[in-house]
């Protein structure tokens, strides 16, 4: 079984050679260059996403795992770690786990724009807490490692659109604000990623190189509240 990368590219095709069953899944829309080399020594490909199953003449729509734990969140926990009061909307923002550079700045610059609606829980990935910032309704933290209680506390989120964090916000039905990844800094698959669950009405897009009406943004999620 391989999930893709490098590694498990050679390990696929010594397997298929060696007449051992090989199952591949892939997480993305599009499947990233080890995959598609991989699909060719594979017996099944498991995706995540139906669209990408029926363009394969050995796919299999699987969908992607998701951690039981996530369902079983508590948002009381997570009021007593954050200081809230319970008394407002809350907004996750995640950046996956090594944050992401530009929606933290985004989220700074507009913060207060931000408080004025929401509780803010931030987490913004190792060493880029910012120490100087101290306002009420603000929690900022490099990584969580018990995202249900955040998921539990959160009526909206704000997010890159990294298939695995995307499918989690799908699965706990949160309202959910996507900024994808550009395609200058990856292979495009978070754009797909983005692009498909707003055409399903999951999600609002807004993308990375027009990111003027971020804050309208975030407003309109909490009047549209598109979710499953």
């Amino acid at each position: 079984f391989s999930k893709g990368g490098y590694v498990g590219l050679p390990v696929v095709v010594a397997a298929h050679r060696l007449g051992i069953p090989v199952v591949i899944h892939e997480s993305d829309m599009t499947l990233g260059l080890a995959n598609k080399i991989s699909k060719n020594y594979a017996d099944y490909v498991c995706t995540a996403f139906s669209d990408t199953a029926r363009t394969l003449p050995n796919g299999i729509f699987t969908g992607t795992p998701i951690r039981r734990e996530l369902a079983f969140g508590k948002k009381s926990k997570t009021l007593a770690e954050c200081g809230f009061e319970g008394n407002r909307a809350i907004l996750l923002v995640t950046g996956g786990s090594l944050g992401a550079q530009f929606l933290n700045g985004l989220v700074r610059k507009h913060l207060d724009e931000l408080l004025e609606e929401f509780d803010v829980i931030h987490l913004c990935g190792k060493g880029n807490l910012d120490p100087s910032i101290h306002k009420k309704g603000y929690f900022q933290a490099e990584f969580c490692d018990h995202m249900e209680d955040y998921y539990a506390a959160a009526e909206y989120v704000l997010s890159r659109a990294g298939s695995n964090t995307i499918n989690e916000i799908a699965f706990l039905q949160k309202p959910a604000l996507l900024i994808p990844l550009p395609k200058g800094n990856s292979r495009g698959d978070q754009i797909e990623n983005a692009k498909y669950f707003e055409k399903l009405g999951l999600a609002l897009v807004l993308f990375q190189e027009d990111a003027a009406p971020f804050v309208s943004s975030v407003s309109k999620l909490r009047r549209e509240k598109p979710r499953l």
